[in-house]
């Protein structure tokens, strides 16, 4: 079931952090260079790339009961259509616990329903947001009860559901402390008023949650005077960061909850002012530090001009908003399309890193060292919320790769804040391996979550252009930097440098390339990719494919050409298809994905429309373009045409003019 839940700084402490990052300025030293190498120093551009990257961003919601006739698993393809709809990789999923109200236990089957739901997000390449609830206040769900079970009875589920967070720390980005009040937001209206848990239940609460929630997962709270109770009134500062204080494990969560007047919002951002939100001055410096995400409740009021796109913006700014209800409300959204503000906000949600400056040396020696230089900008609203593993990756070839671990820190991601000019991310040598193959190498930066370094959906894609070309490699979750040439070892090889800022021995070792995504990771306003899946399973059956909604071919046989994208890419009827503006696959055959939608389109009084009079309809799935010596050859294109099989051909540009060939604005 879905429905809608209405509910300082110390002086010395940068000197410690920055011990594992760069110092602005710093020079790699060139004494250990082979003869005639040099540095080369890239400034990158930002590029226009939209990455869709982990744990940030608009989030969708799916509420489900643990009673087992209405449970409602999570389904992959939901989160693949929303994925291809909209960009989102985000979710928020709710368990309303039915059967547990009355003290019993969480049952095997329930606890085995929720692995199989954290193991779909996974495979989707999601990442998810979970809070606990015992009730809602909807009588249209079985619970309709309006309490929930001793603290000491919510402490044992919470222990039950320890297994869960630790099996699926990284793909679960943040815990709602939830399980307290109407829909787990502490917060229980009534006329008198409305009531609020007391400090002697939330604090075993929370104590129940640190002890069964793995460190790196922040703890999310809905008001941040808990957090002060529970922690001090303080808020966190980058002392806190270097002694890794308890602090860094609470975030804070808002979500909308009509209090005993319906126009009333208990958690909710009034008018998206800042300046009428209580502890604002605490939130928003703590929050430099700590995840904020939910709901702003906005009841989407009509101002003149582009008011609230600058509210919104000034309020995600100041509290640094990591994650935001796709459906937050619909009226909001709207207004957001209309100022024009929507994008802003969806790209700077969380954070949105780019490189900045990157320093390499041309050449080196195997068994020698080399220094580099890495700074990145965020210009996001916030860090990321869980530490992140740095690395190099240093390429010759598909077989012959390592890895080179960086030793960053895990809390400098706390000092990846948004607003500053350059953030030094890394200067440090390191020794090559002695027996490592002579040759060019390339050389990628990879930030993965710790606890998912085997899967590139979890590896950060970084913004920035470099001779207007994207660094990042969706693909492979990699960020390319530059070449370098490995020569043979020699005597000079074993020099060491001078500089302190050298990585310990071991730092390098061989690496095994990992698995190519199949999911979108790169959003493109107007059109989707097809599912790879699906239509390699279809080319291999070579038969025929039809659509409900497809015109037929002249001869009234159902497998028309625009079947397949309707089958496979999500189309709409043809007669609303739009080609993507200036996107002719012959002017951009090396940059279209594999499995991108195309078709044969014409002008009709000025409008572009798919022409059916060629061949009675040419639309397909792109596969790539066959050139040699530079030149066009051929486009390859999965296509059914009227009377032939679903099938890969190569379109010579002999056989039709393709200057009318487009990518497909499919939605």
């Amino acid at each position: 079931m879905t429905r809608d839940i209405v509910c300082y700084c110390v002086g010395f402490s940068l000197i410690s952090i920055f011990s594992s990052v760069a110092v602005a300025g710093q020079v790699c030293d060139s004494s250990f260079l082979p003869r005639n190498a040099s540095y080369t120093n890239k400034f990158y551009n930002e590029g226009t790339n939209v990455w869709l990257n982990p744990g940030r961003g608009f989030y969708h919601k799916l509420i489900t009961s643990s009673n087992t006739t209405e449970f409602e698993a999570i389904q992959e393809s939901i989160l693949d259509c929303w994925r291809t709809q909209d960009g989102t990789t985000l979710l928020l999923r709710l368990y309303l616990l039915d059967d547990s109200v009355s003290g019993a236990q969480l049952t095997s089957d329930f606890l085995d329903r929720i692995r199989h739901d954290m193991a779909t997000v996974h495979k989707a390449g999601w990442n998810v947001i979970v809070r606990f609830m015992y009730n809602t206040g909807q009588h249209s769900i079985s619970n309709s009860k309006t309490s929930e079970p001793t603290v000491d009875i919510i402490a044992a589920h919470i222990e039950q559901l320890a297994v869960i967070f630790q099996g699926f720390e990284g793909v679960i980005t943040s815990i709602q402390a939830g399980f307290l009040g109407r829909s787990g937001c502490w917060y229980e209206p009534s006329a008198a008023g409305g009531s609020f848990p007391p400090k002697t239940t939330y604090t075993q609460l929370l104590d129940a949650l640190f002890k069964s929630v793995p460190t790196s997962l922040p703890i999310q709270v809905p008001k941040p005077e808990y957090k002060q109770e529970y922690l001090g009134p303080m808020s966190t500062s980058y002392l806190d960061v270097i002694t890794n204080s308890d602090k860094l494990r609470v975030g804070f969560f808002r979500d909308c909850l009509p209090g005993s007047d319906i126009n009333h919002q208990i958690n909710a951002f009034p008018r998206l002012d800042p300046t009428s939100i209580s502890n604002m001055s605490y939130l928003s410096i703590d929050t430099k530090f700590n995840i904020m995400g939910g709901r702003t409740c906005h009841p989407g009021d009509i101002r003149s001009g582009p008011d609230l796109c600058t509210d919104s913006v000034k309020l995600f700014q100041k509290i640094h908003m990591t994650y935001l209800d796709i459906e937050d409300p619909a009226e909001t959204l709207k207004y957001y399309k209309q100022q024009n503000c929507y994008n802003n906000i969806r790209q700077r949600l969380g954070y949105q890193l780019f490189l900045h400056t990157v320093n390499l040396p041309t050449e080196a020696e195997a068994g020698g060292y080399m220094c580099f230089h890495v700074s990145l900008v965020n210009k996001g609203f916030a860090t990321p919320a869980r530490d992140v593993h740095v690395f190099l990756v240093l390429q010759l070839n598909s077989t012959v790769m390592y890895q080179v671990d960086l030793h960053v820190k895990g809390e400098s991601v706390k000092l990846w804040q948004p607003g500053h000019v350059e953030i030094p991310l890394v200067t440090k040598s390191f020794q090559l391996v002695h027996d490592m193959p002579a040759g060019l190498y390339k050389v990628h930066l990879a930030l993965s979550d710790p606890k998912w370094q085997n899967d590139s959906n979890y590896y950060i894609l970084l913004g920035g252009e470099y001779r207007g070309k994207p660094t990042a490699d969706p693909s492979t979750g990699l960020n390319f930097i530059g070449e370098v040439q490995i020569r043979p070892s020699s005597a000079h090889s074993s020099s060491t440098p001078a500089s302190s800022a050298t990585l310990p021995p071991g730092s390098m070792r061989p690496w095994s390339a990992l698995a190519t995504t199949r999911h979108l990771r790169e959003w493109k306003e107007g059109y989707v990719t097809c599912d790879e899946v699906e239509v390699t399973k279809a080319l291999l059956q070579y038969t025929y494919f039809n659509s409900s909604l497809a015109l037929p071919c002249p001869d009234t046989n159902p497998h028309s050409s625009e079947a397949i994208l309707q089958r496979f890419c999500h189309a709409q009827p043809a007669s609303r298809w739009s080609p993507v503006t200036g996107v002719k696959v012959i002017d951009h055959c090396d940059e279209i994905a594999k499995f991108t939608p195309v078709a044969f389109f014409k002008s009709l009084l000025g409008v572009s429309v798919y022409d059916r009079g060629l061949n009675d309809g040419m639309a397909g799935v792109f596969f790539g373009c066959v050139k040699k010596n530079g030149i066009l050859k051929s486009i390859k294109v999965g296509i059914q045409l009227c009377g032939f099989p679903f099938d890969v051909t190569l379109i010579h540009p002999g056989d039709v003019d393709l200057q009318s060939l487009y990518i497909v604005n499919t939605l």
